[in-house]
């Protein structure tokens, strides 16, 4: 049966998040017939906060304070935000005959261990970190660094830095391991 494996990945805005998830996928799609999805914990609420006139283009603080807070109210309300995560894998890993790889973009630290106690060993959490990578004015990524991760990337070489930095974290936890 195929499996899928969750990579958790965060870090503060502008650190290289999706550059990683970006090389990551390169590097699954040359190196294995894995399936490779990149996915954000809050697609649903940039949906809604579109409502409210939040434009993803923007990404100032005032549009990441609507996101957290959407988040926030989202969680409460239904868990919604662990609940998509856990019927995407689902829906993967029945509908695909390959196993599959999602790099999931979370910021809340107990966001981030709700996954990873539900996906155990197929959850590797990351830290991207850049010099120049601060804080919006936000909770959710003011606590970015209140969590144990399982994998530090520091990213504040060159874009090719980035890409070993992918191949190292490819050989370590995915390689053989699907």
């Amino acid at each position: 049966m195929n499996s899928v494996k969750i990579i958790v990945l965060n870090g503060y805005p502008q650190s290289g998040k999706d550059e990683f998830a970006k090389a990551l996928r390169v590097k699954v799609y040359t190196e294995t017939s894995f399936h490779f999805m990149n996915y954000s914990s809050i697609s649903t609420v940039k949906e809604a906060a579109r409502h409210f006139g939040a434009s993803e283009a923007r990404k100032t603080d005032k549009e990441r304070r609507l996101y957290h807070d959407l988040k926030q109210a989202y969680i409460r309300y239904c868990d919604g935000p662990f609940r998509e995560v856990v019927t995407l894998a689902k829906n993967l890993q029945n509908s695909l005959s390959n196993s599959s790889v999602i790099a999931l973009h979370v910021r809340e630290p107990e966001e981030i261990l709700k996954l990873k106690n539900y996906f155990s060993t197929n959850c590797i959490t990351v830290l991207i970190k850049r010099n120049t990578a601060k804080p919006a004015n936000n909770k959710s990524d003011q606590r970015v660094l209140n969590y144990k991760y399982d994998y530090e990337v520091i990213n504040n070489g060159s874009l090719e830095d980035l890409k070993e930095e992918v191949n190292i974290f490819f050989e370590k936890f995915l390689k053989d391991k699907l």
